[in-house]
């Protein structure tokens, strides 16, 4: 029923809508696919998120859409397809990962972390100040993403 009410919403914009309701139009087109996804509309879930990608102003603008076509493409069997866009969406925001990273190399990076965190306490974690930068939070988001994505 949420499907109906967001694609009369987009059905009722005005002409040119991305220029004069920009906000407006990100909102329902998100929700819209979403709602979508959730309903198995595939085919209005990939068109919607055509169209947010192709009208995003920013990079960020399109994260949101980013995150949904990958869990469409995951939804899909297209695991490699949706790991290859999680990670080009780290290298735009600046977390760069080896495209062949093997055991060993995972193990090594794995212990220096280790030595890095030896004397570092749960409460000392505890008490560093909230993450505020959103290009560090949005890249913690699609690391989560990539995660779950290793899973399938």
């Amino acid at each position: 029923q949420a499907r109906v009410y967001f694609e009369a919403g987009i059905s009722l914009l005005h002409a040119n809508p991305w220029d004069k309701q920009y906000s407006l139009c990100l909102e329902l087109y998100e929700m819209a696919v979403v709602v979508s996804f959730m309903d198995g509309k595939v085919e209005t879930v990939s068109s919607r998120l055509d169209v947010i990608l192709s009208n995003a102003k920013s990079f960020d603008d399109t994260l949101n859409a980013r995150t949904l076509r990958a869990k469409l493409l995951a939804s899909q069997s297209q695991i490699a397809e949706a790991v290859n866009g999680v990670l080009a969406i780290l290298s735009n925001l600046g977390e760069e990962f080896p495209q062949d990273a093997c055991l060993e190399h995972v193990t090594s990076t794995v212990k220096e972390t280790e030595v890095l965190l030896k004397d570092i306490t749960k409460e000392t974690i505890r008490s560093l100040p909230t993450m505020t930068d959103n290009t560090k939070l949005n890249a913690m988001k699609f690391m989560d993403l990539l995660i779950t994505l290793s899973f399938y």
